[in-house]
């Protein structure tokens, strides 16, 4: 099992992030803090949508499944399931500010019959085991430092023939070169993000659960240009200067680098 990595991100820190951001990040970005799933022409919200709708497919997500869906953020995913597929949504996040905003768009929806926010730590899962038909995570992990003891940890909340939805960020195969290591490096460090593991880990792992019938694909293709869109975000001077208030880590320097997320990105969305 992999061990946690000690490089100074706890959880402490990414609730502290979350909830001094969140409301502003709300209004830049909307429900939606996750890549998109681009194909040709169109909003950075449709390409989003399409991914939550192409990793709902592709898990075989049934129409009113209770689903568990960790790191659930400002709540786009659990929205989209329960509006789509009348799915039954637990979201969990460590953050208090995040779950507070998740329920009043909640409330906004008229979805409170379906959809339910509460404030957990996905590092311990504090939920009762074989309760849910799925469990969703998107863009979570990257902030776990253990992220086999997470997913062992998740597939104990599933009820039999339940299915395990997760998307998230996977470096290559192969060893990185040195520019695309120093770009890693700063990304993780402005996200709070541990260092992304290997497809080929992640397949591992559930390999080695009791798991039947795992499928990964890798669409970084189809995901790169989020960041594009996110660069040009960036780029806005009233963003720039929202990001340097707003957290003591951010300065135009560092929106910067965060830019440079045009180039080749070292990382992709790999669905397992």
């Amino acid at each position: 099992m992999n061990t946690p990595r000690d490089d100074g991100i706890t959880a402490q820190r990414v609730r502290a992030h979350y909830d001094r951001v969140s409301k502003w990040s709300s209004l830049l970005c909307g429900e939606h803090i996750h890549q998109g799933y681009w194909e040709g022409i169109g909003s950075i919200k449709e390409a989003q949508e399409r991914l939550i709708a192409r990793l709902a497919s592709f898990a075989q997500i049934f129409p009113g499944a209770a689903v568990l869906d960790v790191g659930c953020g400002l709540g786009g995913s659990a929205f989209w399931l329960a509006e789509h597929l009348g799915c039954s949504v637990l979201g969990i996040t460590n953050s208090c500010k995040q779950a507070g905003l998740a329920m009043k768009s909640c409330r906004a929806r008229r979805l409170e019959d379906n959809v339910r926010f509460a404030v957990l730590d996905a590092n311990i899962l504090n939920v009762a085991t074989a309760s849910f038909d799925v469990v969703w995570t998107l863009e979570c992990a990257e902030h776990l430092s253990a992220r086999e003891h997470f997913i062992q940890n998740c597939l104990g909340l599933l009820k039999r023939d339940g299915r395990f939805a997760f998307g998230g960020w996977a470096i290559p195969e192969q060893d990185l070169r040195l520019s695309q290591q120093a770009l890693l490096d700063q990304l993780c460090s402005a996200m709070l993000c541990h260092e992304p593991d290997r497809l080929s880990d992640y397949v591992c792992w559930l390999k080695s659960s009791k798991l039947t019938n795992i499928v990964a694909q890798d669409w970084t293709e189809n995901v790169r240009q989020t960041a594009a869109e996110w660069a040009r975000t960036l780029e806005n001077r009233l963003v720039r200067l929202f990001l340097r208030f707003s957290d003591p880590r951010g300065s135009p320097k560092g929106v910067v680098r965060l830019s440079k997320l045009t180039e080749p990105a070292p990382c992709g969305m790999s669905p397992v």
